[in-house]
């Protein structure tokens, strides 16, 4: 708890300095994490990557919750079709190109290629978030990419899914991904809309006790 605690201020301190001279504080804490990481000074060893795979889910969630509960659909719904295009289309052309590439310089299977491009395709939530709230951009334009960010991520995930599922059997094909696609977005839609509106109405119900 005591190392927690210290490496959360660290985290604190670091974001202070960030701000102050206007770099990225995500920076800040990555070089932070990799000097007391095994390959730094090894304070901490990384050797359990169930825990940090979780820690890792838990932590998208919760910058993303975040994400959407400071923009509000007011800034969010006029830059949603051109996020979405990006999240989607954007980032399948993105794996595929770099798949393909991969493949030519490394001399990897075509697939093995495509794996990898899935990997790299989508964009950090968190890098996108803190970056650009920092930044000069035109709030539209910044806007389009947190949305873009918050959302491409169930697409590489789904591509890297896929792509393994294709590598092990052969017998998997593109139809498959495609299905896999519909079945999956599909259910996460509808999940994700139906909690939003019910989070909503039970919000407005709600009396907060005074006094």
């Amino acid at each position: 708890m005591l190392v927690g605690g210290a490496l959360l201020a660290a985290g604190m301190g670091a974001s202070l300095f960030a701000a102050r001279f206007r770099v990225p504080a995500l920076v800040l804490v990555l070089i932070a994490a990799m000097m007391i990481g095994s390959d730094g000074t090894g304070w901490i060893d990384f050797g359990d990557y169930e825990l940090a795979r979780t820690i890792g889910i838990i932590a998208l969630a919760l910058i993303l919750f975040e994400g959407g509960l400071a923009s509000g659909w007011g800034e969010i719904g006029p830059v949603i079709r051109p996020a979405i295009g990006l999240a989607t289309l954007g980032t399948l052309i993105t794996a595929l190109l770099t798949g393909l590439t991969a493949s030519w310089l490394f001399e990897f299977s075509t697939l093995e290629g495509l794996l990898l491009g899935a990997v790299l395709a989508s964009t950090d939530a968190a890098a996108v978030f803190s970056v650009l709230r920092t930044s000069t951009l035109r709030r539209k334009l910044a806007r389009t990419l947190e949305g873009e960010s918050g959302m491409n991520d169930p697409v590489a995930l789904l591509l890297v899914i896929g792509f393994i599922e294709w590598i092990e059997n052969p017998g998997y094909g593109a139809v498959d991904m495609a299905w896999l696609f519909a079945q999956q977005l599909g259910i996460g839609l509808a999940a994700g809309l139906a909690i939003g509106f019910a989070g909503v109405d039970l919000l407005k119900r709600s009396r907060l006790a005074t006094g």
